[in-house]
């Protein structure tokens, strides 16, 4: 079996003269490579070669495997402890031990297609206990080809662009050597990624322009290169890290977003969008409510991080907008606490988890109950409650009686009209702004900005140094 293996590596490398003297990849990382996960563990990987020159390579013995051709289509299969190869489905005897790394050999273009996208750069097939997992490893300006347009759209202004550029560069350059042995993913975990077939779609071009003109370009707050955060829409103003989240960061600070309003001037609206990311409203029945509790439930059944809610029949939802230090309301107005009333008892979510929750573009919103009522108490106050159930009226003798007892709504009668509501409410009307977390940089207001002239450096100094020119943030070259 010994004397096989050696014939076999023998023949291969007969058969690939052209290939290049063995090299490890991973002794070529530097700062202007990035590692994007392109999916999860799975079973086996399949990729076809379609541009360019390829060795798929052993990176265990640093020797060549094939040299795989354009349109083949060739899989890497967990194999016991192993990993196999094959082409059109049929494997090769002799294992590998992996990485399987497939790897452009020469200057130029190259391509391959994973899982129905093409990308540029290299392809690593780790070997991991329960499978492989396919890492695509390319230059920073490459992959943020391949991002910035699907994060911020190929249309937006040429200093929009930019913008994004330097941000997502920034926000990448932050999560390097963070997540294993990958940096990235190519979904809003991290940063929507689409790899060479973003570079085709229209307008992709001045995408590559936007990139290419802010090379190596990141954000750094005292020194230290920024986690960039950003998000689609804050209605008109962000919020403080520590009221979405929990940690406080000084380059993640409230600030006023006016430009966001450009998401509902904005000529080309498709279904709504992105009007809707500016300002929209949604209904929740209370069917829908218990079912997003128990969706709810079973997230926190396990995660120590989420508790549990457990109020029975929900008769009112309160809401508190008040800031981490407690003293006062959020700057934006964004909602960092929703209780849930019930005739169980009562539970709290908090801050962004509210968005999770509900269902929710943001948690920029308002609540209306189509139970709400205007009472005068016994002092001849006069207030809003949202629930009659349980609640007792006041006659002129002085007699109380409960609410319309045994009845689900009420009746109620004015001077102008008569109108019957639900003793609790069916229907919640929730009226919101903003689309995403509020942190960081809106998109958005981004490109108000940009279309109002201001350039790319002002819109970052804007959103991550609060429009100061104080010192603490710049806009560094590093490579």
């Amino acid at each position: 079996m010994r004397y096989a293996k050696i014939v076999f590596i023998l023949l291969v490398m007969m058969a690939a003269p052209f290939l290049p003297p063995p090299a490890n990849v991973w002794a070529e990382k530097s700062d202007n490579l990035i590692r994007v996960g392109l999916s999860g563990i799975a079973p086996r990987i399949e990729f076809r070669v379609e541009t360019g020159a390829y060795a798929l390579m052993d990176s265990a013995t640093n020797l060549p495997i094939v040299q795989p051709k354009p349109g083949q289509l060739w899989s890497i299969i967990k194999s016991g402890p192993n990993l196999k190869v094959a082409l059109n489905g049929r494997e090769q005897k002799l294992p590998f031990d992996g990485p399987v790394i497939l790897r452009a050999v020469d200057e130029g273009l190259h391509l391959y297609t994973y899982n129905g996208t093409k990308y540029r750069g290299d392809l690593i097939v780790e070997n991991r206990a329960d499978g492989v997992m396919p890492i695509n490893v390319l230059p920073m300006e490459q992959y943020l080809y391949g991002v910035v347009g699907q994060e911020m759209g190929n249309s937006a202004p040429l200093e929009a662009l930019k913008a994004q550029a330097v941000v997502s560069r920034s926000y990448a350059m932050s999560l390097k050597n963070s997540l294993g042995s990958f940096d990235v993913g190519i979904d809003t975990g991290t940063q929507v990624y689409r790899g060479y077939n973003a570079e085709t779609q229209a307008n992709g071009d001045r995408v590559v322009a936007a990139v290419d003109a802010t090379r190596g370009q990141i954000v750094v707050y005292d020194g230290k290169v920024i986690r960039a955060f950003f998000h689609s829409n804050a209605g008109g103003y962000t919020e403080s890290s520590e009221n979405v989240w929990v940690e406080p960061l000084p380059y993640l600070k409230a600030v006023p977003s006016p430009y966001d309003i450009y998401a509902a001037q904005y000529e080309n609206q498709t279904n709504g969008w992105p009007s809707v990311s500016y300002s929209w409203q949604k209904g929740i029945t209370r069917e829908e409510l218990y079912s997003q509790v128990s969706r709810w439930n079973k997230k926190a059944e396990n995660n120590d991080s989420l508790n549990l809610i457990n109020v029975g029949s929900i008769s009112d939802i309160k809401l508190s907008r008040i800031d981490r230090n407690g003293d006062k309301d959020t700057a934006s107005g964004r909602v960092t606490e929703l209780t849930l009333i019930g005739d169980q008892g009562q539970a709290s979510v908090y801050r962004d988890g509210i968005r999770t929750l509900l269902g929710l573009r943001s948690t920029l919103f308002n609540i209306s109950f189509d139970s709400t009522v205007t009472v005068l108490n016994g002092r001849g106050d006069q207030g809003r409650i949202n629930s009659l159930d349980g609640s007792y009226s006041a006659g002129y003798d002085g007699r109380t009686t409960l609410v319309n007892k045994g009845e689900k709504d009420v009746f109620l009668q004015s001077r102008s009209a008569n109108r019957q509501i639900p003793k609790k409410f069916s229907k919640v009307v929730i009226e919101g702004n903003g689309y995403g977390h509020g942190l960081g940089m809106s998109q958005w207001g981004a490109r108000g900005m940009a279309k109002d002239g201001y350039k790319y450096d002002k819109i970052i100094q804007h959103y991550y140094n609060q429009g100061l020119d104080n010192g603490n943030l710049s806009i560094e070259t590093i490579y």
